[in-house]
């Protein structure tokens, strides 16, 4: 029903005229003037295009409506995320050479790479050289995105792209260039507040005057001996790949930031040397004092059920994994203000008896008087559980629904459902 109201909308927008706004032939005439001017204010255009998802429906409103072609225009160049192997990116690039007002509409720039230029580089060349001249024109471009296999930009090329874009950025992903290749853009780009980097970090690499306003990265955990000095970060997502000795250094060197950091994301995928999880609170209670929620992944190599026995006495817990001993959940206790607790398995299955998920959350509530939410996921189901109220089971949306009608908006609140939309999915 929705969905036909929309499109009845979207098209009256674009194809009826309404009389007020429209010069009829008696008033030309009559020589009589009429203003085209809107029933309803730009405000309430800019909100309808904003629910607004499909990007055909934006396209025919800026081609044929009128009063919404500008609103949706600005909806359609603001956030643009470009395929791979087409010809839309080269359009898309030679579209913002040509013109300077859609350039400074772009908020938002995703770029994906593949292996293909590698294999034909000559072909691309062309191709790249257009992208990274359009990337110099997004003056007020805020997030830049590169996707693609690692492999993608060894050639030196890449150079092009950083050395391309000279906009104050805040937002800024890469799963493409090296490390060791992204540290001159990163010294230009001092005002970058969110980081995400895949693959190991050199370590020492990094200065003391790099990125001063960082607030939150996503980043191997190597990455953090990078930095000597603290930053305010307050959300850290940390990847693992093995424990040793240089992963428990990396670990306390979160207490550089352990002043401001709030927000803790660990994914662990460790085929040898597992790192247990009792060791790891240990590590970070000692680093992070101030840390209000923590979410942990716990990646399995090969799929498994995990069973979990609850004995009356001491609410005892045990898994033929290990993830949840008792003695894991017991070191929680370490931690002071700790409110939100989120755990993950992938690739094995809970037991679905809302009892044992409960004993689970109940024990965790005992040794952490300051927790007030537990959520655990398997590859099936997502459970929640908080300190006075029942444990439910469900998907995710649900859940979120749960947590909007039964909890008060708080701004931990909005962090439990950021962390949910972007870890746990």
């Amino acid at each position: 029903m929705f969905d036909r109201k929309r499109k009845w909308v979207i098209h009256r927008m674009a194809s009826k005229k309404t009389r007020q706004n429209c010069t009829t032939p008696e008033d030309v005439s009559l020589g009589r003037t009429v203003h085209n001017l809107p029933l309803f204010p730009p405000e309430l255009y800019r909100d309808i295009i904003e629910w607004i998802t499909d990007r055909q429906d934006l396209c025919n409103l800026s081609l044929t409506s009128r009063i919404c072609s500008a609103e949706a225009q600005r909806a359609l160049y603001s956030i643009v995320d470009l395929p791979k192997n087409t010809r839309a990116p080269v359009l898309w690039a030679d579209t913002i050479v040509r013109h300077h007002q859609k350039a400074l509409m772009v908020r938002a720039l995703t770029l994906r790479f593949d292996l293909s230029f590698i294999i034909v580089p000559d072909l691309l060349l062309t191709s790249l050289q257009s992208i990274a001249q359009a990337l110099g024109a997004l003056r007020r471009l805020d997030k830049l995105v590169l996707i693609g296999h690692p492999l993608a930009m060894m050639h030196p090329i890449y150079t092009w792209i950083l050395d391309g874009c000279t906009a104050k950025l805040r937002t800024f992903h890469n799963s493409v260039f090296p490390s060791w290749a992204i540290i001159p853009f990163l010294s230009r780009h001092s005002q970058i507040r969110e980081w995400k980097q895949t693959g190991m970090f050199p370590r020492g690499i990094m200065t003391d005057t790099m990125l001063p306003h960082l607030t939150k990265i996503d980043a191997h955990a190597s990455t953090l001996v990078s930095f000597t000095t603290s930053r305010s970060l307050i959300q850290v997502r940390l990847r693992i790949d093995d424990w040793d000795r240089e992963t428990a250094r990396d670990l306390l060197a979160l207490s550089r930031f352990g002043a401001t950091l709030t927000t803790l994301i660990v994914e662990d995928s460790s085929t040898t040397n597992h790192l247990k999880l009792e060791e790891l609170l240990i590590h970070l209670a000692q680093a992070t004092p101030n840390l209000r929620t923590l979410a942990y992944t716990k990646a399995s190599p090969h799929s498994a059920q995990v069973n979990y026995h609850h004995q009356t006495c001491g609410a005892h817990l045990t898994s033929s994994q290990d993830i949840f001993s008792s003695s894991s959940i017991e070191n929680l206790s370490k931690f002071e203000v700790l409110e939100i607790l989120m755990l993950q398995l992938r690739r094995q299955k809970l037991c679905p008896d809302n009892h044992h998920v409960r004993a689970i959350a109940e024990h965790a509530f005992d040794r952490c008087p300051s927790l007030r939410c537990v959520a655990l996921k398997d590859e099936k189901n997502f459970y929640l559980c908080r300190r006075q109220g029942s444990c439910v089971i469900g998907d995710d949306d649900a859940l979120l629904s749960d947590v909007l009608e039964n909890d008060p908006p708080r701004p931990l609140e909005s962090t439990y459902l950021e962390i949910q939309s972007s870890y746990i999915a």
